[in-house]
């Protein structure tokens, strides 16, 4: 249902463009739980993208996709929390989630706050264990592979690339 309001929004592989259409069914989509369709919608409603940009909605559809394992989601919600209501240790907490999801972003706002002193040395070091742990995971021959015949292809950066 997510791909298909996708579609009808943008209007996508010849289906025609209806955004009515298409955002009842990204609507209905987030209402049953889909992450994807909720991190879509929070994207629409950030960047007015086919609607009026609207922050409480916007808040609202990144924290389905966060609890529903969005770390892309989950790294905005910090951002958020940071930037707009000034609560850093909320964004850490968020960005400590996003790392365990792979969010190179969320690894370097913590470094970041371990540098300038708003995150502590244990705070940094659970998130670089979490995104080991996560390039750990998703590390594979044939992403390797991948990513040898193609210089563009970046599916790990590596723990290296955040020490301090």
């Amino acid at each position: 249902m997510s791909v298909l309001g996708q579609v009808y929004v943008h209007g996508r592989y010849g289906g025609g463009q209806d955004q009515a259409k298409g955002m009842k069914l990204l609507l209905r989509a987030s209402e049953l739980g889909s992450v994807s369709a909720s991190s879509t919608l929070a994207d629409m409603y950030s960047n007015g993208i086919y609607v009026a940009r609207d922050c409480k909605k916007t808040t609202h559809y990144l924290e389905l996709a966060a609890k529903g394992g969005n770390a892309h989601a989950r790294y905005y919600l910090g951002l958020e929390e940071m930037f707009l209501h000034g609560k850093i240790d909320r964004a850490i907490k968020h960005w400590l989630l996003a790392c365990e999801g792979g969010h190179p972003d969320a690894l370097q706002g913590i470094r970041n706050g371990y540098t300038d002193g708003t995150a502590s040395k244990a705070d940094y070091e659970k998130a670089l264990r979490s995104y080991q742990q996560y390039l750990d995971d998703v590390k594979s021959a044939n992403r390797d592979k991948a990513a040898a015949h193609d210089e563009g292809y970046v599916y790990l950066l590596s723990t290296d690339d955040f020490k301090v």
